[in-house]
């Protein structure tokens, strides 16, 4: 039993890597270790919002407004769905 926890620990450790290591290079940053944490909880919220970060770093504020608009209508429509 032994054996298969250490097999098991190095293959969640490496795939944690692999996550960070991968969102990294897509986001050319380095994450500190809360980032990181934050990064291995929800990879998948934490690159669509960093990257969505990114593309309207230096984008216009109407152009900001409608990417806000659009994500509100969505989490409403998720909702939605939710309670039917």
């Amino acid at each position: 039993m032994h054996k298969y926890d250490t097999l098991n620990f190095d293959i969640t450790k490496n795939t944690q890597d692999l996550i960070v290591r991968d969102a990294e290079v897509v986001l050319a940053r380095r994450f500190n270790e809360d980032e990181r944490e934050e990064l291995l909880a929800n990879p998948q919220a934490m690159i669509q919002e960093q990257i969505k970060n990114k593309l309207l770093d230096n984008a216009h504020t109407s152009l900001k407004n409608a990417v806000f608009d659009i994500e509100e209508r969505y989490n409403d429509l998720r909702n939605l769905e939710k309670v039917f």
